[in-house]
Order: structure tokens, then C-alpha cells, then sequence
């Protein structure tokens, strides 16, 4: 489906991206920072607590951010709704097509915490990034050295 494929579980504070309970308040969970051109093709969230929750569904997101440690401009490239009675060891994915450069970050967010029954959930984000050729001269933030 995709080729040379790169797979993204680990922030750029070397912390897991991962939701370790999906019924918490909604929060950041890490941001990866773009060092070579891309495309993300595909975000996932590998389940590895089975998601309990009957009366509303946790929301795992995955939001760009144009300019490296700042908000503004932020904006979201995909939800991923984990519905009730998702086993552990599933993948919830969304295919998605972003083009990004060096500089540009990529921030997993928890966003809406499941609630009903005995809720529990818990996962891990995956992003599926596919190198692009670019030459260094054309992108903003590649400085060669001296």
C-alpha cells in the first residue's frame, strides 16, 4: 500500500506517544518534529487495553503544527474514535495524505475521554511517514553547515 515507510511511536523527548488511560482528561501527548520531507499516509492507535466505554466513545487526534514549539496555526489532521468493546491488539487507523517539511511537527493529542460502564482503555499512536525527495536548498528550515 505505502512505500518505504517510516513508523513513528516515539516522541521527540524520547517518551512513547500513548494514551495510557483513554477515560483521562483530554491533554498532549507528544509531538514529533519533521527532520526529513514527508508524507503522512496513515495514523493508527494500537490498542493495548481493551476500550470500555458505553456512553461516550474516547477520541485519540493527531494535529499539525506549522512552526516547531508553537500553537498558532495548529490545526487537526484526523480523530480516531476508539468504540466500545475494541480488543487489545486491534488497530484503529485513518488514512491521511499531509505533505511536511522539516521543522514542522506532528502532535498526538488525547482529545475526548470514554466514560460509561467500567471505562478503561489504553494505546499507543503509530504514525506512517513516506520520504520524499526534496533538494535541501528548497525547504525554509534546512541550514547547511559550515
Amino acid at each position: 500500500m505505502f512505500n518505504n515507510i517510516i513508523i513513528v511511536d516515539t516522541a521527540d523527548d524520547n517518551t512513547a506517544l500513548a494514551t495510557a488511560d483513554t477515560t483521562a482528561s483530554a491533554a498532549d501527548k507528544g509531538a514529533v518534529t519533521i527532520v526529513h520531507p514527508c508524507v503522512l499516509r496513515q495514523i493508527q492507535f494500537l490498542v493495548t487495553t481493551n476500550i470500555v466505554n458505553t456512553t461516550t466513545a474516547a477520541v485519540e487526534s493527531v494535529d499539525y503544527r506549522p512552526t516547531y514549539g508553537s500553537d498558532t496555526g495548529r490545526v487537526e489532521l484526523g480523530t480516531l474514535v476508539l468504540a466500545n468493546g475494541t480488543a487489545a491488539g486491534k488497530v484503529v487507523y485513518k488514512n491521511v495524505n499531509k505533505k511536511l517539511s522539516p521543522g514542522e511537527q506532528l502532535v498526538c493529542r488525547h482529545k475526548t475521554a470514554g466514560a460509561g460502564g467500567s471505562a478503561a482503555g489504553a494505546g499507543r499512536f503509530r504514525l506512517i511517514l513516506e520520504p520524499i525527495s526534496e533538494n535541501p536548498l528548497n525547504l525554509s528550515n534546512m541550514v547547511a553547515s559550515a
